[in-house]
């Protein structure tokens, strides 16, 4: 994982989510194209309530990466927070078939 990654994935963990965003935008970010970038753009993004673009970074990860759990889970987070339970619970039943440990988180 690159420093920017880490420094992404750092200020989410601290519910800095300016800063993350900010991270995004830098021209520093090296891994726009990682599966790893893509769900944590998704959660800084759905955090500020920026439903879509974070909707957008899950697409391209699921698309990616269609087995990322997490990212299946973060559509049911993103899915839920929009009040759309049944998408919401329809991922997370697909994030937990993939990954059972989801289950707890």
């Amino acid at each position: 994982m690159s420093n920017s990654l880490d420094n992404l994935k750092h200020a989410i963990k601290l519910g800095d989510f300016d800063k993350a965003l900010a991270i995004l935008n830098s021209p520093e970010m090296d891994d726009e194209s990682s599966s790893e970038y893509h769900y944590l753009a998704a959660v800084a993004n759905r955090y500020v309530r920026k439903f879509d673009l974070a909707e957008q970074h899950l697409k391209k990860l699921t698309t990616q990466s269609p087995g990322y759990a997490r990212g299946l889970q973060e559509l049911g987070h993103l899915y839920r927070d929009q009040a759309q339970y049944e998408a919401a619970i329809d991922y997370y039943r697909l994030a937990t078939q993939i990954n059972s440990a989801l289950v707890a988180s």
